[in-house]
């Protein structure tokens, strides 16, 4: 059970910057004359990153069997088919330490663009989350205050029995309300692990977040063309 909890919150994969740095010093030591076996192994000894020195102990294996870096890199299932694919295609031209600059700049690249786009959404995502949880004071603990001082002819409008009814659903199914999200949640994945095109077809088709969804992707898919 320890190892299945372990497994759930471990974190398997590299980061964007984690690959740029890599690919730099990959890179730079392939300059230096160093063969693949030494550069992996030099690297190995000066990262810190538990997932990257298990990888790179792995991919000294498989280089050392014979097999090529396609292969090795591919073996690791923490490097993304990209990477694979590159360096299938370097090994054939020979233009290794090239290729390694380019995929050091263009996970830098990538990195930039997420980290641009994560500040544009902290600021909408803050206000939400405030909001929401503004809402659900409210509902607890002054709609049912104000209940007892509105008089009877305001509590028939629609808008106050709208808000009285939040009011009681928050308070009586709570629990519903976590349910809810959790089940969006793991259906949201479970979508995405197996019916990715249809549901990105349905994400695209939203409202203002879809077009932006689609600019986001489109500037992914030309990035890596590039």
């Amino acid at each position: 059970y320890v190892t299945f909890l372990k497994s759930i919150f471990e974190n398997r994969k590299l980061s964007l910057g984690a690959l740029a740095v890599f690919f730099k010093e990959f890179a730079d030591m392939q300059r230096c004359g160093l063969s693949v076996n030494e550069a992996l192994s030099t690297l190995n000894e000066q990262t810190s990153n538990t997932v990257l020195k298990e990888a790179l102990r792995k991919i000294g294996n498989f280089v050392n069997d014979g097999r090529s870096l396609e292969e090795s890199f591919g073996n690791t299932r923490i490097f993304p088919k990209i990477v694979c694919v590159s360096l299938s295609a370097a090994e054939k031209t020979g233009n290794i330490p090239e290729l390694l600059d380019h995929l050091s700049e263009f996970y830098t690249r990538k990195s930039e663009n997420r980290n641009k786009i994560i500040r544009s959404m902290i600021y909408p995502s803050v206000v939400f989350c405030l909001l929401t949880g503004l809402s659900i004071f409210i509902a607890i603990k002054l709609v049912p205050l104000l209940k007892s001082c509105l008089p009877a002819s305001s509590r028939n409008s629609l808008s106050a029995q709208i808000l009285i009814g939040y009011s009681g659903f928050i308070k009586e199914y709570w629990w519903a309300v976590l349910l809810c999200i959790a089940v969006v949640i793991w259906l949201y994945k479970y979508l995405w692990d197996n019916y990715r095109e249809q549901l990105m077809e349905t994400v695209f088709k939203l409202p203002l977040i879809g077009n932006l969804i689609k600019n986001i992707e489109l500037s992914q898919v030309f990035l890596d063309l590039y």
